[in-house]
């Protein structure tokens, strides 16, 4: 039987965390494969050698997936001020990947947020929506107070899948307030699971990894 593999072919490293797994890893990062994750029970939210570590194979598989980097590009237009484009790539993520539950809901919103960007400077956001996708828009132009500015007049009342708690902690600790950043998302992760996964991979989050809080939160420790 012939298995048919290039440079570009994802690989999952399981074990990765111990010392024959990290070696072999680095040893195909340094040949130039495509290592794009690892699983270790127990040890998901860390990194080895830049690569992601994940609890199962089910959830790295999740993570790495087509509908991701499709997000992730997305996201990517989005942080430039591209609301068209972006707007685009996330019709298109949802038309292609109905059954990605995490990723359709994520670009739905993130679509509202295209929307906001393209309005009239001067409107003024009343509604709980449009003050969310607001404060999303503020956040990335790099407004991170008026960002918190809108999220404190939407208290996430409504908040059922824990989204404005979520980017509070993302604002939050964008200004470094790492304590206050924990406790938001401690109640996101409440209120859905999902924003666990998430948020070892959020860029915004970064000043939180290392520190013991955060490494409870995202392996399922809260």
């Amino acid at each position: 039987m012939s298995i048919l593999i290039d440079e570009k072919t994802p690989i999952l490293v399981q074990g990765i965390t111990g010392d024959k797994g990290s070696f072999h890893a680095k040893e195909m990062l340094d040949y130039g494969s495509n290592v794009v994750a690892g699983v270790t029970p127990g040890k998901g939210g860390k990194t080895v050698h830049g690569v992601p570590v994940f609890n199962t194979v089910k959830e790295a598989v999740k993570e790495t997936s087509a509908a991701r980097k499709e997000y992730e590009r997305a996201i990517e237009l989005f942080h430039k001020r591209h609301f068209d484009e972006a707007a685009r790539r996330f019709e298109d993520l949802i038309e292609k990947h109905p059954d990605e539950k995490e990723f359709l809901d994520r670009a739905r919103m993130y679509l509202g947020a295209c929307r906001t960007g393209k309005k009239t400077k001067g409107l003024t956001a009343a509604e709980p929506e449009e003050l969310y996708h607001a404060a999303v828009f503020e956040k990335n132009r790099g407004n991170v107070e008026k960002a918190l500015e809108l999220l404190r007049r939407n208290p996430g009342r409504r908040d059922g899948d824990g989204r404005v708690h979520y980017l509070t902690a993302c604002c939050l600790a964008l200004q470094g307030d790492v304590e206050q950043a924990l406790l938001s998302l401690r109640k996101a992760i409440a209120a859905d699971d999902q924003n666990r996964i998430q948020a070892r991979l959020e860029a915004d989050l970064a000043i939180l990894r290392g520190t013991q809080g955060f490494t409870e939160l995202v392996a399922g420790g809260a």
